[in-house]
């Protein structure tokens, strides 16, 4: 009859149309960064930002969709945890520590609709230097909303005017549907 029979926390014997919900089993979706972004955010002032171009690696979602050129995804009513990994390099003079944001999506009505997480990454000063970072946010989402996935400038670095390359396949946005 395409339902299950699962056990419930209480070992009671529950029937389910997807098992996947029914379990709460997390779902995927991954995004890879699929060439190196050279100068990204070389022009971004504090509170800028800048759209990161990701191609879709994996979907099992349902419902989720991506737009790729505009990198922006769509998400049906849930519970996502959402993880933005970065990975750069600098060559810049002076500057020691990087400062970033993500802007995730939230589900109030009569606000901007996002939630700003900040990341900060030190690294060598004058040389080329690596640095990366993760950002994650876990939101529940009643109505339909759209995230356009883009990387921001934040306030507490000294890396300001100077722009970096952002790293291919290192940079990354998993998301996870938490099961209802």
């Amino acid at each position: 009859t395409g339902k299950y029979l699962v056990l419930d926390e209480l070992n009671n014997i529950q029937q389910v149309d997807n098992i996947t919900s029914g379990l709460s089993i997390p779902t995927p979706a991954i995004f890879v960064l699929s060439t190196s972004m050279g100068n990204f955010l070389s022009s971004a002032g504090i509170g800028g930002l800048q759209t990161v171009n990701f191609v879709q690696q994996k979907n099992t979602i349902p419902g989720l969709t991506y737009n790729q050129s505009t990198s922006t995804v769509s998400f049906q009513p849930g519970t996502y945890q959402i993880t933005f990994v970065y990975e750069a390099t600098h060559n810049a003079s002076g500057c020691t520590i990087s400062s970033y944001f993500v802007d995730f999506p939230i589900d109030i009505v009569g606000t901007t609709n996002r939630q700003r997480i900040h990341s900060t990454a030190s690294h060598n000063q004058g040389a080329l230097s690596d640095h990366g970072g993760t950002v994650s946010y876990t939101t529940t989402l009643t109505n339909p909303r759209t995230w356009q996935m883009r990387l921001g400038r934040g306030q507490s670095g000294n890396c300001m005017g100077a722009g970096m390359t952002l790293l291919e396949k290192s940079t990354q946005v998993v998301i996870f549907r938490l099961g209802d």
